[in-house]
């Protein structure tokens, strides 16, 4: 197949120089020899990031980032299985509907940045994950990140984060 429309793409740009000026000269510069792969293996972490959390723009008390209208949260970054390791990137833990939807490269760069930089408190995965301690936004912001809000967009009501020593 993909080699089918490479041929009518030659032959497309073969039509464009006979038939349009300014054509004359155009060559076509190359194609792929085989079609890419837009989507393999996606983690499973401590949250899966849905089609709905996409569309119905949901914001997390733990978010890290912000795609165009939606948020990501830390959890999406961390392995369900594994421990002292975050995955950052478009492999990051949602299903294909929303990794589909949500894939962009901005956000994937502070995907990458958030996993650069470490909490403060607590170092324990499993602390930082009661305690809602799990990532560091005062960090991330003074870096250049941009994160979005600080609170739901929703909701008046700022998040409260009692007992957290993180740096925010």
């Amino acid at each position: 197949m993909v080699e089918y429309e490479a041929r009518s793409a030659s032959s497309r740009a073969g039509l464009c120089r006979k038939n349009l000026p300014g054509f004359e000269r155009a060559q076509l510069s190359g194609h792929r020899p085989h079609a890419g792969v837009r989507q393999t293996r996606l983690l499973r972490g401590e949250y899966v990031l849905t089609k709905n959390d996409v569309l119905e723009r949901r914001w997390f008390a733990d978010w890290i980032g912000q795609g165009r209208d939606y948020y990501y949260p830390y959890r999406v970054m961390l392995p369900a299985s594994v421990d002292n390791l975050l995955v950052a990137g478009r492999c990051f833990s949602a299903t294909s509907e929303a990794q589909k939807m949500s894939r962009e490269i901005p956000p994937m760069f502070v995907l990458g940045q958030a996993a650069g930089v470490p909490p403060r408190w607590p170092s324990n995965r499993t602390a930082a994950a009661a305690t809602g301690c799990d990532r560091n936004p005062g960090r991330l912001r003074r870096q250049g990140v941009l994160l979005g809000a600080d609170r739901d967009p929703a909701s008046a009501i700022a998040t409260e984060r009692i007992g957290c020593r993180c740096e925010h």
